[in-house]
């Protein structure tokens, strides 16, 4: 069978950088049957015994426990699990002095699933006006723009967009120290454009694949300039503190009226349970959860 495509399903299904990594692992794998690999996968962290033996415990604890039934037999809230959230949100408020409610926290399908609802909420073509000349398709009205601060940055977000001209990367300027053989990514605040165009902005920190770090002050600017345009910011701290605080410079959570701070537990040492946590303002807390109902409807 040979189905026609639509635009977005076309889109969809490009090999980007993510599934193209995948797809040489799995082939190479399947290619070398009988030889042994050590398998680096695609950021697959390594399985520590002591964080092993924690989640072990933890699962045999709820397998023992009067609340099996209502985790794993029942729908769940779109907003996800509601224990969570509150070990989440009382956590958040002691360790950062915040003043989050449940409201402010949504559970979702791994951490990469938020920045899909992102980009796709608040980038790409506006709604359309209402009234002729305007004849139908995806693209009548304006576009927003998926603005990626600092290039290079996580291969996925190359992806996240079922309009690919939607997302824009820009290039950074560098710290280069010559004698000792180093370099730094920046924010080229020259270049760095957020307007009315501007959807949202998305980066990662610390940065998949490079390692780098913004600092809190270059965060903070970024915010500031998207506050006056309403532009969400989504930093994806996968790898960052509390959890899994896998960052080797000193940073600082930042939060703010537009950002959404982005977890997983992947790197925590539970890739496959596919559990990320988005941290924000009630509106757009919203907005995802809406868009995730959509797509994960019970």
């Amino acid at each position: 069978m040979n189905p026609a495509l639509t635009q977005f399903g076309t889109q969809m299904s490009h090999l980007t950088g993510v599934r193209a990594i995948m797809k040489d692992i799995i082939e190479t794998l399947r290619a070398g049957r009988g030889q042994e690999f050590i398998n680096l996968s695609a950021g697959n962290p390594v399985i520590l015994p002591e964080v092993d033996q924690l989640w072990r415990d933890s699962t045999a604890e709820l397998l023992a426990s009067a609340e099996y039934g209502e985790v794993v037999g029942h729908y769940g809230s779109s907003q996800g699990y509601q224990p969570l959230i509150n070990a989440v949100l009382a956590d958040f408020n002691r360790r950062y002095g915040l003043s989050l409610t449940d409201r402010n926290i949504l559970i979702t399908p791994g951490s990469q699933s938020i920045y899909f609802y992102a980009a796709n909420a608040f980038g790409g073509y506006t709604a359309p006006p209402p009234s002729p000349p305007y004849q139908g398709g995806a693209r009548g009205g304006s576009l927003k723009h998926i603005v990626l601060p600092l290039s290079p940055d996580y291969t996925g977000y190359g992806g996240v967009s079922l309009i690919p001209e939607a997302v824009i990367a820009c290039k950074p300027t560098l710290d280069i120290d010559a004698a000792a053989h180093r370099f730094k990514y920046r924010p080229d605040f020259s270049q760095l454009s957020i307007d009315e165009t501007t959807g949202c902005v998305i980066f990662s920190r610390p940065c998949n694949p490079t390692g780098n770090v913004l600092t809190d002050d270059e965060v903070k600017k970024i915010a500031a300039l998207a506050a006056p345009f309403n532009v969400p910011i989504f930093i994806d701290s996968a790898y960052g503190p509390p959890f899994p605080a896998l960052n080797f410079t000193e940073m600082t959570p930042i939060f703010g009226d537009n950002i959404v701070h982005c977890m997983s537990l992947s790197k925590a040492g539970l890739p496959g349970e596919r559990i990320g946590i988005a941290i924000g303002d009630q509106k757009i807390i919203q907005v995802l959860e809406s868009f995730q109902t959509n797509m994960c409807i019970h």
